[in-house]
């Protein structure tokens, strides 16, 4: 953006300006909360490593 714009802003501004305008960071999740633990258990099962190559 700094290259269209010519402006620069520090990563907490960024911060502020967002959360003035409504706007949060959003992260990705490791486990889906909704998920079926049962068919996360069995889906790491099958592709877990098995520590030989």
């Amino acid at each position: 953006m700094a290259e269209n714009f010519r402006v620069e802003y520090p990563l907490a501004h960024i911060y502020h300006v967002m959360h003035k305008i409504g706007l949060s960071i959003q992260t990705a999740q490791s486990i889906a909360y909704q998920a079926d633990s049962g068919e996360q258990r069995h889906w790491h099962n099958q592709f877990k490593k098995s520590g030989r190559r």
